[in-house]
């Protein structure tokens, strides 16, 4: 199975981010406005998250997990890369 990444092209890099994990909610928040489909994403990742929705001002994914887990994100030149890993995992993150 491909790793989900969301896709920012045809910038030249991911935008900067910053996230949080609260209560069952994982937020990837943006310093710029975002333009993607939460549907696709959702459906890559519906082992993991219940809903996925995008901030009114565009600067935010706000994730409803359906399970604990740890979360890796991963630049790679227009991409960012999500790895939903167990809670229990022991390696780099």
């Amino acid at each position: 199975m491909r790793r989900p990444g969301l896709n920012f092209a045809p910038l030249k890099g991911a935008p900067t981010f910053s996230t949080e994990q609260f209560n069952g909610i994982f937020v990837v928040t943006f310093e710029t406005p975002i333009e993607l489909d939460t549907s696709q994403i959702l459906r890559r990742l519906r082992r993991y998250t219940s809903v996925i929705r995008i901030s009114d001002d565009r600067k935010s994914l706000r994730f409803g997990l359906t399970r604990g887990v740890r979360v890796n994100m991963t630049p790679a030149a227009e991409r960012l890369y999500i790895d939903f890993l167990p809670e229990t995992w022991a390696g780099d993150a």
